[in-house]
């Protein structure tokens, strides 16, 4: 059907205005080692608003990592790029995350 250009021209228009989902964006990472010789884990979760606008404010800090930190070109994990502190402190300076109450920080 959509090989039609008149009916994938009408697909596309009917598609471009039907939105699905929110805009919710949220992420959770956990750590696991040793705290004071015993195991341990913690987990940082964020959430918020915007996801394309996060998605892209965290694509283009790994970008600026890539160039910066002259990584090797291959595949990565983003924990091999950057850290979390250096995510959220640049959502936080993009204003597309609120910082957190106060005494809350890490």
């Amino acid at each position: 059907m959509l090989t039609h250009p008149r009916a994938r021209r009408l697909a596309l228009a009917a598609l471009s205005r039907t939105h699905i989902g929110t805009d919710t964006a949220g992420a959770a990472a956990t750590a696991t080692g040793l705290r004071a010789g015993a195991p341990a884990e913690l987990t940082l979760a964020v959430s918020g608003r915007s996801e394309a606008t996060i998605t892209a404010h965290v694509a283009a800090l790994i970008a600026e990592q890539l160039v910066t930190h002259g990584i090797a070109p291959g595949v990565h994990h983003l924990e091999q790029v950057t850290t979390a502190a250096d995510v959220l402190t640049a959502l936080r300076s993009r204003a597309a995350l609120p910082s957190p109450p106060s005494g809350r920080e890490h």
